[in-house]
C-alpha cells in the first residue's frame, strides 16, 4: 500500500505545478493582450489552443518529474519547477521577440546554430535584465514547490491528467488558427521546428504544356508568341499614365530614387515626401515583391521574375530592362549607392544592363579616415551620397538624356550624425510626432532621409532648369511596423512626379514596383518618342489607375529565406503556413480577413504553383525573352577546368579576432585584356556542417584584378544564395551553381580568383563549421573587344 500513496501523493503534487505553469502562461497571454491592445478575434480558439499547448508541456515534464521521483520526490519537484518556469519565461520571451521584430519564432531557432542564437540573446539583453529573469524564475520555482505541498482532493486531480493524456494527440494534429498577436508562441515554435515537409517550389524546370496551358489560361489578354516562352508577348501595354503628362519631342531624363525601409506607414514622419505626394502621381498602396532589399531594384527596373534565390542569384536569363531599352535610345545610365553593389549580387544586374556608371563610394567611403564623415556600417549617409551623386552628374552634358538610379541606406540603423546638435534635432522631431522610444533612432533616420531627398531635388532642379526630369520615388520594402498585417512588409509608397505632369492624382488601387516599367515605357513610349521593343515579357501589365480601392495585381512573394509562403491574387492573399485560413481578402488600406472558403483555396493553390513554375522555367531554361535589345552576347569559351580532388574550408578552432582565418583557393588563372566582358560559372556538388543560418555560412569570394584601379572587382557572398535549393541541410550533398559576370575597362590583363573564406568577425564565427566541394567544373568565357 505504500507505493501506492507515493504515486498518488507525487499525481497530487505534480498536478499542482501544472496548473501553475497554466496560469503562468495565461497571464503572459494576458500581458500580450494588453501591450498590444488588440481584442482576441476569437476566445474560444485562443482558450483551446493555449490550454492544448500548456498541456502538451506539462505532459513532457511529467515523464521527466517521474523519473526523477523513483530518485527524490524534492529533486523531481524542483526539476519540474524550474523547467515549468523556464517553459513559462521562453513563452515571454517569444511574445516580446515577436512585438519587436513582428517576426514568429519558428523554424530559424534551429537553422541558426546554438552559438549565434546565444549571441543575439546576449546582445539583446542587458546584465540587470538577466538579474530580473534569473530572480523571476526564482521566485516561479519557490511559489510552485510551496504550493505543490498543500493537500489537493484526488478528485480535482482526475481532471487535469485527463487534460495532459488528451493534450498529446490534440497539440499534432491542432492547426494553429489564431491572429498572431495571441497565438501560443511555444506551440508555433515546436510545430514549425517538427514539420520536417519540405518548402513548396519546384525543382522540375522541364517544359509542361500543360502547365504552361494553366498559366497561359490565368492572363487571358496576352498575346503570346510562342508557348515555350510564355511570358513573351505583343506589347499591348497601355499608356494609363499619358494623360497625365505633357506630349514632348525631347526625351526626358529618369531619376529613380529607392528608399530604404520607406513603407506606407512612415508618411507622417516624412514632411517633404507627404507634400510632394500631393502634387504627384501617388499610389499608397504599392507592393515589393520582397520584405528585404534583395528584390527591389529588377522589381523596379524590368518587371522580372524572382528565379529560385532572386533575379541576379542565378545564371540570369536574357531579358530586358528600362535601363536597358534607354541605353538603346542614347541615354547615359549611371547608378548611386553607397553601399557595397556586390551586396544582394546588385553589380552583377546592373552589368547584364550594360550601365555606364556605378558610383565609387563605397570604396572612397573606406577610404576616407576623416573622424567627420556621416556614415553607418553600409556607407554614406544619404545626405553626401545624393551630394557627392551630384557632383558627378553636374559634370555630365544637360542636354543629354540620362537614367540616374539612387539606392539610400540611411534608415538600416538609428540615426548617428558627427553633428550631434543636428542628430538631437531629428530625434526631438521624431519625438514630437509620436515616436515611440523604441522605434526614435529609426524615426529620426527617416526624418533625416526625407530631408535629404528634399536637397537631393532642389540641387538637381537648379541643375535641371528645363524641368525635363521624371522622378519615381518609392520603397525597396516596409519597416513592417504592424507585423500582424502579413501585407504590411511589402506596403510601400510610390510616387511619380515631374514638372511635365500635367496634373496631380491620387490612386487608391493596389500596385506592386512590377508595374512600374512597364507603366514608365508605355508613357516614354507614346507621350516622347522612346522606341520600344515590339515584345515585351514583364511579369505584370503595368499601373492600375482606378480611383477606388482593389487589387489586379498577381504577384507572389519571394522571402529572405527565399522559401515561398505567399501570394496576391487580385483581392486575395493566399498563405500556406496557415492550414486553417489559408486564403484572406484584401480590403480597404491594405488590410487582410480570414475566408472561409476551401474551393477558392484549392484555385488559389493552384494558381500559385502554376506561377512558380512558369517562373522557374523561364528563368532557368533562358526563356524569357528571345531578342532582347542589347542582343544575345556572342560568349567564347576560353577555359576548362575539372577539379576530382575535394576542397575544404574549415573555421579555425580559435576566434577569428585570435587566429585569423585562411581561405581556400578554389581558382585562379591570368586572362589578356582582349574581353570586353568575362563570364565565370561553376558548378560543384556541396555539403556544409552544423545547422548554419543563411546569413553565417562561409563565403564564396570572386575577384577579377585589373592592371588599373579602376578594372577590379570584389565580389562576396554566402555560399548558401549559389545552393539549388530554398532549405539546404547540413551533412548532406546538395548542388552548387555560381555565375559571375564582369564588364572590363582598359587593362591588358586580368586575374581571376574564386576561393572560400571564413567569417573574420567573432560574432559569426562557428569553431564547427566547415564546407566541402567536389566534382568541380569551372568554365571562363569571354566576349571579345571589337
Amino acid at each position: 500500500m505504500e507505493m501506492p500513496k507515493k504515486i498518488t501523493a507525487y499525481l497530487k503534487s505534480y498536478s499542482i505545478l501544472a496548473i501553475c505553469y497554466t496560469i503562468a502562461v495565461f497571464l503572459v497571454k494576458l500581458f500580450e493582450a494588453l501591450i498590444h491592445a488588440k481584442a482576441v478575434s476569437s476566445f474560444s480558439g485562443f482558450l483551446y489552443g493555449n490550454l492544448i499547448s500548456c498541456g502538451f508541456i506539462a505532459a513532457l515534464v511529467l515523464v521527466i518529474y517521474l523519473l526523477f521521483s523513483l530518485w527524490s520526490n524534492k529533486t523531481a519537484t524542483y526539476i519540474a519547477a524550474v523547467l515549468l518556469g523556464i517553459m513559462m519565461l521562453t513563452e515571454l520571451g517569444l511574445v516580446i521577440y515577436y512585438h519587436t521584430t513582428g517576426i514568429l519564432m519558428g523554424k530559424e531557432l534551429i537553422v541558426r546554430p546554438l552559438w549565434e542564437t546565444i549571441h543575439t540573446i546576449k546582445s539583446a539583453i542587458s546584465l540587470w535584465m538577466l538579474f530580473g529573469v534569473l530572480v523571476l524564475l526564482g521566485l516561479y520555482v519557490f511559489v510552485n514547490v510551496w504550493l505543490s505541498k498543500k493537500n489537493i482532493g484526488k478528485y480535482a486531480v482526475i481532471p487535469v491528467y485527463l487534460i495532459l493524456l488528451a493534450s498529446i494527440p490534440l497539440f499534432l494534429t491542432y492547426h494553429i488558427n489564431q491572429d498572431n498577436n495571441v497565438v501560443n508562441k511555444v506551440m508555433y515554435c515546436i510545430k514549425e521546428c517538427a514539420n520536417r515537409e519540405q518548402e513548396f517550389y519546384l525543382s522540375d524546370t522541364g517544359y509542361d504544356e500543360e502547365i504552361i496551358d494553366s498559366y497561359l489560361e490565368m492572363f487571358p489578354e496576352r498575346e503570346i508568341l510562342d508557348k515555350h516562352y510564355p511570358l513573351e508577348r505583343e506589347d499591348n501595354i497601355q499608356n494609363v499614365l499619358g494623360p497625365y503628362f505633357k506630349k514632348a519631342a525631347v526625351k526626358p531624363n529618369i531619376v529613380v530614387i529607392i528608399v530604404e525601409s520607406l513603407g506606407t506607414d512612415l508618411l507622417g514622419y516624412t514632411p517633404f515626401i507627404d507634400s510632394l505626394a500631393n502634387q504627384s502621381l501617388c499610389w499608397k498602396n504599392c507592393m515589393a515583391t520582397t520584405p528585404r532589399s534583395f528584390g527591389a531594384v529588377p522589381a523596379i527596373t524590368a518587371s522580372v521574375p524572382h528565379g529560385l534565390k532572386g533575379f541576379q542569384f542565378g545564371d540570369i536569363p536574357a531579358h530586358n530592362s528600362i535601363i536597358s531599352i534607354l541605353a538603346k535610345n542614347g541615354y547615359a545610365t549611371n547608378a548611386f549607392y553607397a553601399g557595397n553593389f556586390s551586396f544582394d549580387r546588385i553589380y552583377d544586374y546592373l552589368v547584364a544592363q550594360d550601365i555606364d556608371y556605378l558610383s565609387p563610394l563605397r570604396q572612397e567611403y573606406n577610404e576616407d579616415k576623416s573622424s567627420e564623415k556621416d556614415g553607418t556600417y553600409w556607407g554614406y549617409h544619404d545626405e553626401p551620397m545624393f551630394n557627392k551623386s551630384m557632383d558627378y552628374i553636374e559634370k555630365q552634358d544637360v542636354n543629354k538624356p540620362s537614367f540616374n538610379l539612387f539606392v539610400t541606406i540611411s534608415q538600416h540603423e538609428d540615426l548617428k550624425l558627427c553633428n550631434k546638435e543636428l542628430e538631437e534635432s531629428y530625434y526631438s522631431k521624431a519625438l514630437t510626432l509620436g515616436a515611440s522610444q523604441n522605434l526614435l533612432g529609426k524615426m529620426a533616420a527617416t526624418l533625416y532621409a526625407d530631408d535629404a531627398v528634399r536637397h537631393f531635388m532642389k540641387r538637381y532642379g537648379e541643375y535641371d532648369k528645363s524641368g525635363n526630369t521624371i522622378f519615381v520615388i518609392t520603397g525597396d520594402h516596409s519597416m513592417n511596423l504592424n507585423p500582424e498585417n502579413p501585407l504590411d512588409a511589402y506596403h510601400v509608397p510610390l510616387i511619380i512626379w515631374s514638372p511635365l505632369l500635367e496634373k496631380p492624382h491620387g490612386f487608391e488601387a493596389m500596385v506592386s514596383h512590377n508595374d512600374i516599367t512597364p507603366s514608365l515605357l508605355a508613357l516614354l513610349r507614346d507621350n516622347f518618342g522612346i522606341e520600344t521593343p515590339e515584345t515585351v515579357c514583364w511579369v505584370s501589365e503595368g499601373l492600375d489607375t482606378l480611383n477606388t480601392f482593389h487589387s489586379d495585381i498577381k504577384n507572389y512573394f519571394l522571402h529572405y529565406s527565399r522559401s515561398l509562403k505567399d501570394f496576391v491574387w487580385n483581392d486575395y492573399y493566399y498563405t500556406t503556413t496557415d492550414k486553417e485560413h489559408p486564403v484572406w481578402s484584401i480590403t480597404d488600406g491594405v488590410n487582410v480577413q480570414a475566408l472561409d472558403n476551401p474551393e477558392l483555396s484549392q484555385e488559389l493553390d493552384n494558381r500559385f504553383r502554376t506561377m512558380v513554375y512558369v517562373d522557374n522555367y523561364v528563368y532557368s531554361n533562358d526563356k524569357l525573352l528571345k531578342n532582347p535589345v542589347l542582343g544575345k552576347e556572342k560568349y567564347e569559351l576560353i577555359t576548362s577546368v575539372t577539379m576530382k580532388d575535394s576542397l575544404v574550408c574549415a573555421s579555425k578552432k580559435q576566434k577569428p579576432s585570435i587566429e585569423d582565418e585562411e581561405s581556400t583557393r578554389v581558382y585562379y588563372n591570368e586572362l589578356p585584356g582582349d574581353y570586353s566582358k568575362i563570364k565565370l560559372t561553376l558548378d560543384a556538388d556541396v555539403k556544409y556542417t552544423e545547422n548554419v543560418w543563411q546569413d553565417a555560412f562561409i563565403s564564396l569570394v570572386f575577384e577579377c584584378n585589373g592592371s588599373i584601379d579602376s578594372d577590379w572587382v570584389y565580389s562576396t557572398d554566402y555560399v548558401s544564395k549559389y545552393i539549388l535549393s530554398r532549405t539546404p541541410e547540413p551533412d548532406k550533398w546538395q548542388k552548387l551553381s555560381l555565375t559571375k559576370i564582369v564588364s572590363t575597362g582598359g587593362s591588358d590583363e586580368y586575374k581571376l580568383k574564386l576561393y572560400l573564406k571564413p567569417t573574420h568577425k567573432d560574432d559569426l564565427w562557428n569553431p564547427n563549421h566547415s564546407v566541402t566541394l567536389k566534382n568541380i567544373k569551372i568554365n571562363v568565357w569571354g566576349v571579345k573587344k571589337n
